[in-house]
């Protein structure tokens, strides 16, 4: 069964392997430090947003999604944004259900 898990109520080790995650399906190879840095300040912060979620299954990370307080500076009234979103490619078009 798959579940999604919120960083912020996650282990330290849970997290690094999170943060790597989501760099290697949206990052390059000279912007870990930037991934890094937003998902920390969503662990540590007092404000409700940004979030980061990974989904997994059996100790495999499958999906991630981030909710953010926006994308679009001109565009402020859109909260929360979906961003961040992928599914790994075995999961897509299937019918898996995340408890």
């Amino acid at each position: 069964m798959i579940t999604i898990e919120a960083l912020q109520e996650q282990p330290r080790a849970f997290i690094e392997r999170a943060i790597h995650y989501i760099w290697t399906q949206w990052g390059t190879e000279h912007n870990l430090d930037f991934y890094r840095d937003c998902i920390e300040h969503s662990l540590t912060g007092e404000a409700d947003l940004p979030k980061f979620h990974v989904a997994i299954e059996a100790d495999r990370f499958v999906g991630m999604c981030a909710l953010l307080r926006n994308d679009l500076i001109s565009r402020q009234d859109l909260c929360p944004w979906l961003a961040c979103l992928f599914v790994d490619p075995d999961y897509r078009g299937s019918s898996s259900e995340a408890g």
